[in-house]
């Protein structure tokens, strides 16, 4: 079989969110993260879309309805819905903690880098890591 290589770019991941606009309050002013589209389609449906400075995807604020109401905060199954990488690990845990960002335990340090889980504003974990490289 003959692979083709496609390239991916332009990733988004859903969020359902309960609230558009509550989320996007915490994850642009509690998380630092950019407001990258925002419109509303014929149907009424919103678009809204952020994601963290210098990322090379984006999260979806999709508004949960029906019985999407009863996965907000779940979605994952309390698994981790996505994990990123930042430069400066300490630094980042230290402005969101005092923002009121709930962790699940000060960042540790591992082979892989040091890592710590966090929780948005509806219960979803993410996981933050700094490549052992970086420290």
């Amino acid at each position: 079989m003959t692979s083709i290589e496609p390239k991916f770019s332009n990733i988004k991941v859903s969020i359902f969110v309960k609230n558009q606009e509550e989320a996007l309050q915490f994850y642009t002013q509690k998380l630092d993260f950019k407001k990258t589209a925002d419109g509303t389609l014929p149907n009424g449906y919103r678009w809204l879309t952020v994601a963290p400075p210098g990322a090379n995807f984006e999260f979806v604020l999709e508004l949960a309805t029906g019985e999407a109401l009863e996965r907000v905060g779940t979605q994952t199954g309390g698994k981790i819905l996505a994990a990123m990488d930042v430069d400066q690990i300490t630094k980042t845990y230290e402005t969101w903690k005092v923002r009121g960002v709930e962790f699940l335990a000060p960042p540790e340090v591992a082979a892989w880098g040091t890592g710590v889980v966090f929780k948005d504003l509806y219960g979803n974990q993410f996981y933050l890591r700094q490549p052992p490289q970086q420290h």
